[in-house]
């Protein structure tokens, strides 16, 4: 028998998403570089890096971009 309290602290597939960009690192480009790491139950399960596809005019907005990118 079970109590409350356990049922309470119990987590079936905890997803965990982690993005970062840096603001237009590449010199040719000046586009921004991206990455993201995607976990399910502590387990890595997809990842990717590169530059982004569009040209962005302040870090906060590449970081978006590469959050929808994630997202997507």
């Amino acid at each position: 028998m079970s109590s409350g309290l356990e049922e309470e602290q119990r987590c079936d597939n905890v997803i965990i998403s982690a993005v970062d960009a840096s603001f237009a690192m590449d010199v040719m480009t000046r586009k921004s570089h991206e990455g993201f790491i995607n976990f399910v139950n502590n387990g890595a399960v997809s990842c990717k890096s590169g530059l982004q596809s569009i040209g962005t005019l302040s870090s906060c907005v590449a970081e978006y971009v590469a959050l929808c990118s994630e997202v997507c």
